[in-house]
């Protein structure tokens, strides 16, 4: 780890553009680190972008405009990672299913690829689903 600190050091040493960006991104993954509520991580993450505004116009513009999607992770603090993850799953297996003879096959696979997922919720909301 501290090998790869030191060479992340001399790497921004070299740019001084990177460097600030590197800083910028640091400061906006602390924001979520904070316990904050709805309207002061709003402001600061509104306050981030003004900041970096000038220097990385269209990564700004892609954050603000789904400003309140983001915003609604400091009400519970999740995230849609994981359905994320199993929709990019299910793209797979769909791009795969061509060579499926029929829907209980592709069904299959699915049940296949998913089930030590199903055990988990089931051992964690003590609720089997079919």
């Amino acid at each position: 780890m501290l090998e790869e600190t030191v060479k992340l050091e001399q790497l921004l040493q070299r740019s001084k553009r990177l460097e600030k960006a590197y800083r910028w991104k640091q400061e906006l993954c602390g924001i979520d680190e904070k316990l904050l509520i709805i309207e002061e991580g709003k402001h600061r993450i509104q306050e981030w972008l003004y900041q970096t505004g000038a220097v990385c116009n269209p990564a700004i513009i892609m954050i603000g405009n789904p400003l309140d999607g983001i915003i609604n992770y400091f009400r519970n603090r999740t995230t849609s990672g994981l359905t994320a993850g199993i929709n990019n799953r299910i793209k797979l297996i769909k791009r795969q299913a061509h060579s499926f003879v029929n829907f209980n096959n592709f069904r299959e696979r699915l049940l296949v690829c998913f089930s030590k997922l199903v055990i988990v919720i089931t051992i964690l909301t003590g609720e089997l689903f079919s």
